[in-house]
């Protein structure tokens, strides 16, 4: 029975890209991205391919970004298999002369929050009134999965976007070494430690982007 799942992390504390500033406030303008720090895409835009753009190349194998996490092509063949629906699309780059290229060995990677998983707490959370994502807010706290949720995936993505895999493919993605890939472990409970119900389908404040309750794929 699985008792772990782990995140993929940064190791280094500065990463190699750096998002288009224009692009994302343009993003913001038109309505195409979740403001007050959620960085997600509102729910009438879920399902369309991400474009990412950036104003200089990630250098490790993986970037958070708007809307959606950059992924090297190398990394996402170990992950892709297991990752049930993923929306997958392209990365760029803008460069001096304002030309905007593709980058070939990047991908743009999300899952629909209705399909994501919760890191959960014992206490307080936020809701994003805009894709329904909700997060942790609890201080010092050590979060945690609930099994149900993860309904025997073995790749997942959290509501805030972060990748999560099992033993498995922890192990095969730490045998290529990759630069700049690092793990942090969660546990996985059987019942929730907050009180609150155990599927964020029964939680009240999230019936409008619940419910009706969606199928997974």
């Amino acid at each position: 029975m699985m008792k772990w799942m782990h995140y993929l992390d940064y190791t280094t504390s500065e990463f190699g890209g750096r998002i288009d500033p224009e692009w994302n406030d343009d993003l913001l303008e038109r309505g195409l991205r979740c403001p007050d720090g959620c960085g997600g895409i509102p729910t009438e835009f879920e399902g369309e391919p991400v474009a990412l753009r950036f104003v200089k190349k990630p250098t490790g194998m993986l970037e958070g970004a708007p809307r959606a996490e950059a992924v090297h092509k190398d990394l996402w063949k170990l992950i892709s298999p297991h990752l049930v629906g993923a929306i997958v699309g392209t990365c760029e780059i803008v460069k001096r002369d304002s030309s905007i290229i593709k980058l070939e060995d990047f991908v743009s990677v999300y899952v629909p929050v209705i399909d994501r998983v919760f890191l959960r707490g014992r206490k307080k959370y936020a809701v994003c009134k805009h894709c329904g994502s909700v997060k942790c807010v609890d201080i010092d706290t050590t979060m945690y999965l609930i099994r149900d949720e993860l309904a025997q995936r073995r790749a997942v993505m959290s509501t805030r976007r972060g990748i999560l895999v099992d033993d498995a493919i922890r192990d095969r993605i730490a045998a290529e070494k990759f630069r700049s890939v690092g793990f942090y472990k969660y546990e996985v409970l059987d019942e929730p430690l907050d009180g609150r119900p155990r599927s964020l389908d029964d939680w009240p404040q999230l019936v409008k982007w619940r419910q009706p309750k969606k199928k997974r794929q």
